[in-house]
């Protein structure tokens, strides 16, 4: 990816960085992932789908943070932040809800009462 590229508004359809030890490897499509980069990487950023999901596969974690924006259709408001220190084995990743649906909040609210 070259800076020029960013400062214009285009982003690459991918992007692999090296921050300090971690290999990052983001794609909006994970049907479009090359199989390269899963074994290359020790976090796949993606998205498409807006269903927030951490899992780990052979050794590799994948993370869709989910959509931050207005809700999409009925899934949850969620963003992703990635606990790491360098010389860690892997980063840990986490979901945050941004919105609570009515059903959760009633249920806040019982509780306070």
């Amino acid at each position: 990816m070259q800076s020029e590229s960013i400062r214009n508004g285009h982003l690459p359809d991918t992007l692999f960085l090296v921050l300090a030890d971690l290999r990052l490897f983001m794609i909006h499509d994970m049907s479009h992932l090359p199989s390269s980069e899963q074994e290359r990487a020790h976090l796949i950023i993606y998205d498409h789908s807006h269903r927030p999901e951490i899992r780990e596969i052979s050794g590799t974690i994948y993370l869709n943070p989910g959509n931050a924006g207005p809700r999409w259709f009925r899934l949850p408001v969620t963003l992703a932040i990635l606990d790491w220190v360098r010389g860690d084995e892997k980063p840990e990743p986490w979901l945050i809800h941004l919105l609570l649906n009515r059903r959760i909040i009633s249920q806040i609210n019982k509780l306070e009462s």
